[in-house]
């Protein structure tokens, strides 16, 4: 089992854990922890998705602020950016990357998944514009609404592909991610107005959820499905987590109002 969270100051593994509040909380609460690491940044660094392997190495993915250390060479940016990690099944460092953002405070809602052969597919939200490196970045579709990237990458951390998600006026945001067993990835969430996901519209007044799959070769979208009723008002439904089995079926949780 992983736990993966975000402190401020000093905290013991039973306060990580949020044991302490228990009153038969003592010295041997941890015995089971096998280790425990936290990654410093003099401003900021909050993970927000983590998976395992098929070798049982880490990858985590959040973001970040001014210098932050993962274990290999520190990663730097004035400003939020993405940052993804791989560390080995005892915590030592594999890699580190960031993705540098063009605004200020555009980076944020980060996900992940691993693919069968140890790829990693990695989402997140971007105001104007975001650079994977190598001269390849991608550009928000409005300059009003942020974007949504998901890109591959090698398990080695080269980029295979990039796209933006959606294009349109509205606004969508990557909830959470997962990996089929034939190598696809599916991502949950929500978006407010209009939004074109390979060649379907989808529209709502209010807030809505969808799925969509993508093909893990290319990015292309194979199928989409809008979870809402477009013209509903006064409700708003957001996918929040998804799962899939062996069988390919998928399982998505989430909240209305």
């Amino acid at each position: 089992m992983l736990a993966l969270g975000a402190l401020l100051g000093t905290a013991s593994c039973a306060q990580v854990l949020g044991l302490d509040e228990f009153q038969d909380c003592d010295a041997d609460s941890c015995s089971g922890v096998v280790w425990a690491k936290s990654f410093e940044s003099h401003e900021l660094v909050f993970a927000e998705s983590v998976r395992v392997d098929s070798k049982g190495n880490i990858l985590l993915s959040g973001i970040f602020q001014g210098t932050t250390d993962f274990g290999g060479p520190p990663l730097v940016s004035s400003h939020n950016a993405f940052f993804f990690a791989k560390l080995k099944p005892d915590g030592s460092h594999v890699f580190s990357r960031g993705l540098s953002v063009a605004d200020s405070d555009g980076a944020l809602a980060s996900r992940l998944s691993v693919l069968p052969d140890d790829s990693l597919v990695l989402s997140g939200s971007y105001a104007e514009a975001i650079d994977f490196g190598s001269g390849v970045t991608l550009t928000a579709p409005t300059a009003d609404e942020d974007g949504c990237f998901v890109a591959r990458f090698l398990s080695s951390s080269e980029l295979i592909w990039s796209h933006n998600l959606f294009t349109g006026t509205g606004r969508l945001t990557v909830m959470d991610s997962s990996a089929t067993h034939d190598g696809d990835v599916v991502l949950v969430g929500f978006f407010d107005g209009e939004v074109r996901l390979g060649s379907s519209t989808l529209t709502t007044a209010s807030r809505d959820a969808f799925i969509v799959k993508l093909d893990g070769e290319t990015g292309d979208v194979r199928w989409n499905l809008h979870l809402g009723g477009p013209e509903a008002t006064m409700t708003t439904i957001e996918a929040m987590a998804v799962a899939v089995d062996r069988d390919g079926n998928i399982v998505v949780g989430g909240r209305f109002t």
